[in-house]
């Protein structure tokens, strides 16, 4: 399951229009797509979601639960995000 869920987040960022078009599933649940580019993605499921950053040699997912905002869990992506660029991964 795993398995298909960070090759479902790969192949979102190389097909950036059909990873918008069809969300993905998250343990069963549909997660809409909110937001898509080459380096993020943002997954919303009611009030819970998942941001994904891509790195030249990693990709990040951070799964957030209902009790945090969207907001921070973006600005704590976004710290490990820079922290990993700024290593050069």
């Amino acid at each position: 399951q795993d398995d298909d869920l960070f090759k479902a987040v790969k192949e979102g960022f190389a097909k950036e229009d059909e990873i918008r078009s069809n969300g993905l599933r998250i343990a069963g649940a549909k997660y809409f797509t909110l937001a898509a580019s080459p380096e993020e993605l943002h997954f919303k499921c009611g009030a819970k979601g998942m941001f994904c950053a891509k790195t030249k040699q990693t990709i990040i997912l951070a799964l957030y639960p209902d009790t945090v905002q969207p907001g921070n869990a973006s600005k704590a992506l976004g710290s490990v995000t820079d922290y990993l660029k700024s290593l050069g991964f």
